[in-house]
């Protein structure tokens, strides 16, 4: 049995309170770790190569886990999957930000396109986050990458329970 699940959050600091509430969702069935980013400090800007140190060394530390992120907090655990540092079984997205990426010039697709080809992948999209629709999302990865769409039109992903029932169906799928 996979128990691990290790969740991230993204960018800003409102963050902190979903990750709380995130942990005590997840808690029943997953033995939860977390990272918490120094950004949330002062609402800076992730630093990736720090958070990312982090990271890798709590990954380090288990030996089958599955990685649960959120918006910049995926794309910190894609480049790192991608580069063969973190090996997780299974990687569950919420709120791709697509927006993030491309102002701040990660190529979202590609490393995406890479980390499938390493460990299967499910993103969670809301149908109209601003951040990237679900259906935008959907006919980058041309089926290769499940991306599942859900109803909403923000970037905070607070439907807790709705998105656990995903989370928890994937993982049942997917790992014997």
């Amino acid at each position: 049995m996979h128990n691990n699940i290790i969740i991230l959050g993204g960018n800003t600091s409102n963050n902190i309170k979903w990750l709380k509430k995130m942990t005590d969702v997840y808690k029943n069935d997953y033995n939860v770790l977390t990272i918490s980013f120094d950004n949330w400090q002062d609402n800076s800007m992730i630093n990736f190569k720090k958070e990312s140190k982090k990271l890798i060394n709590l990954c380090k530390e288990q030996e089958k886990y599955i990685i649960l992120a959120k918006s910049a907090g995926a794309v910190l655990a894609a480049l790192e999957i991608e580069k063969g540092n973190i090996t997780p079984s299974l990687f569950i997205v919420l709120g791709m930000p697509l927006k993030f990426a491309n102002k701040n010039n990660i190529d979202i697709k590609r490393i995406f396109n890479n980390v499938k080809n390493k460990c299967k992948i499910l993103i969670i999209q809301q149908k109209y986050d601003p951040q990237g629709r679900a259906k935008e999302i959907s006919d980058m990865f041309d089926g290769n990458i499940l991306v599942k769409p859900i109803n909403g039109n923000n970037h905070v992903y607070t439907n807790f329970l709705a998105i656990k029932n995903e989370v928890d169906f994937f993982i049942k799928s997917n790992i014997s």
